[in-house]
């Protein structure tokens, strides 16, 4: 119903790449939780130079407010 009338949705509490899947699958448009990493005080700064695997570099580059898509 979200897709026809054009809103965006969240998941929230995504902790594994399982229910990560899972909101794909369901047609998510964002997704939040322990997953894509922990909640901090201040936003650390990407970490895309220090060579981490992808899914790492993903995850702080989120928590510092980029905002990324599935669709």
């Amino acid at each position: 119903m979200c897709r026809e009338l054009g809103v965006r949705t969240l998941a929230e509490m995504v902790e594994t790449p399982q229910a990560e899947d899972a909101v794909r699958r369901a047609g998510v448009d964002f997704a939040q939780g322990w997953h894509f990493g922990a909640p901090a005080e201040t936003p650390n700064a990407p970490l895309v130079s220090a060579g981490l695997p992808q899914p790492y570099v993903r995850a702080a580059r989120r928590r510092v407010g980029e905002v990324e898509s599935w669709g």
